[in-house]
């Protein structure tokens, strides 16, 4: 509450001063200090660092290059927001959600500051290209359809979080903790997980495409079955690089590592039976345990150094 009381003076004295305009809206700025409410608000560049936003609503909001360092957005509607170039570093997001605004219902929210703005955007979930995730806590958070293409997601929480269909080609997530996060389907390619723990983590249909997961803990991750007869939708890993990263444990049947390094990366106890490991780079790799029944290891390097000649995995390898 202090840090709210000291934004409403802050932006009180900047309203009594001849400045500069600026790009948010200071009427929307103040209706959220006080109401603790603003969907569809105009809050471009907004300066909020700490301030306590805990279950605000911000459907829809125009939150681009707002300063949000620090604050408390635990359990914050931030569906439909644009938070591109947002800055969010060390801020705490716990069960915030990003999704998409469609249970919208204007009589429940009364009053919308830019109704057509919020009726243009719901459609999409939150936009957070280029945002500034690092050291944030996302534990529990909602991000389902999220764009996170290029966000900095450096030893951010994201603990049981909902990353299902997101967008997060070239995005930073290395030393992130993404234990038990669902990350089915989304889009990952060239970004970087290097040193990231996304151990019990469901990745079922995820591409990581020549992704970095150099000494990535992916322990007993697992693509998990869309429906009971359906197999599980195979995850691709394709010229990514899982040096010395550990999969033990792993469910992974039918996934993609065509052409990956993975140089001392431990398959240990895992399943990737039907894997296509064409080209791969498994040299130092541990494979004891590791089920690769019908996997396609043409032209791959073995662990011993040798290359592998053949199309699918002999049972004794």
């Amino acid at each position: 509450m202090k840090f709210k009381i000291a934004a409403i003076a802050a932006l009180t004295a900047t309203l009594g001063c001849t400045l500069p305009a600026v790009a948010y809206n200071p009427e929307h700025l103040r209706q959220l200090l006080v109401h603790n409410t603003c969907p569809g608000c105009d809050l471009r560049g907004a300066p909020l660092p700490g301030v306590d936003l805990e279950d605000a609503n911000l459907l829809g909001a125009d939150l681009r290059r707002a300063n949000l360092r620090q604050a408390n957005l635990r359990k914050t509607n931030l569906a439909s927001a644009d938070l591109r170039n947002a800055d969010l570093t060390d801020a705490d997001l716990e069960k915030a959600n990003f999704g998409n605004g469609n249970f919208y219902d204007r009589d429940r929210f009364p009053g919308v500051a830019n109704a057509e703005r919020l009726d243009s955007v719901l459609k999409n979930a939150a936009d957070l290209r280029d945002a500034k995730l690092s050291f944030a806590n996302l534990d529990s958070a909602n991000l389902d359809g999220a764009n996170l293409y290029r966000a900095q997601l450096q030893n951010a929480t994201l603990r049981k979080a909902d990353l299902l269909r997101v967008n997060g080609v070239n995005a930073d997530f290395s030393g992130a903790d993404l234990t038990k996060a669902n990350l089915t389907a989304a889009s990952l390619r060239n970004a970087n997980f290097s040193s990231s723990n996304l151990t019990e983590a469901t990745i079922s249909g995820t591409f990581f495409l020549n992704a970095s997961l150099r000494n990535a803990n992916l322990t007993d991750v697992y693509g998990r079955r869309l429906t009971e007869r359906e197999p599980p939708a195979p995850t691709r890993f394709d010229f990514a690089d899982l040096t010395q990263a550990d999969l033990t444990g792993a469910s992974l049947p039918h996934a993609s590592f065509e052409s990956a390094t993975m140089r001392k990366t431990v398959l240990r106890d895992g399943n990737f039976s039907n894997a296509k490991l064409q080209e791969a780079n498994l040299f130092m790799a541990d494979l004891e345990g590791a089920n690769l029944d019908g996997a396609t290891l043409a032209d791959s390097i073995l662990p011993d150094g040798s290359i592998f000649q053949g199309d699918t995995a002999p049972n004794d390898l």
